[in-house]
């Protein structure tokens, strides 16, 4: 671990893993410009997803500022085809993650929200670049989403484990005290 909380070397071992290389985001410049011209349509897309879902219904009707997430959700797009997945934009898929817990978003949401944007990249790839290119770049694109799910679904775990653990040192700081001070425990 940094400072910031980040476990950059268990992150970078998880792209390692997946076989994601500096070759394949050598391979996708050419066609990055495709696929950020497309960012606010993702946005939408993104958003009818989602507003389609009681539970996440919910949470769009909750936003503060309207708008604001699809801004977002087009900014990440948008960063997703211009990083070269340094430490980051891995900080920064690690902070989503653990965003996700702090406003209590089930992680299958999360899951849901990666098959849209592959879906949504399947899309542009096939309509808009040539057929022998496309397949190549879809995987080098499935790699690279697949690593933001894995670093945002560390980050939760990470995150819920720790919230976890705090909860059950205080309920253990609060029998400790109770047994301390002689209280008994109410019956039923």
């Amino acid at each position: 671990m940094v400072p910031d909380g980040v476990p950059y070397a268990r992150l970078y071992f998880i792209k390692e893993k997946l076989g994601l290389s500096e070759e394949d985001l050598q391979a996708l410049d050419p066609y990055r410009e495709i696929f950020v011209r497309r960012k606010e349509q993702f946005a939408q897309r993104f958003y009818d997803v989602f507003e389609s879902i009681p539970e996440t219904y919910l949470i769009l009707e909750q936003e503060g500022r309207p708008g604001f997430l699809k801004k977002t959700w087009a900014g990440w797009f948008e960063l997703f085809f211009r990083t070269r997945l340094d430490d980051t934009m891995l900080a920064y898929l690690w902070r989503i993650g653990v965003r996700h817990v702090d406003v209590a978003l089930d992680q299958r949401f999360s899951n849901l929200g990666f098959s849209v944007i592959r879906q949504f990249c399947h899309e542009i790839a096939l309509s808009e670049i040539p057929h022998e290119r496309a397949a190549p770049l879809l995987n080098i694109i499935s790699k690279m989403l697949d690593l933001c799910l894995l670093i945002e679904t560390e980050a939760y775990i990470t995150k819920t484990v720790r919230c976890d653990l705090e909860m059950m040192r205080e309920v253990a700081d609060r029998v400790r005290m109770t047994t301390v001070s002689g209280e008994s425990w109410p019956t039923a």
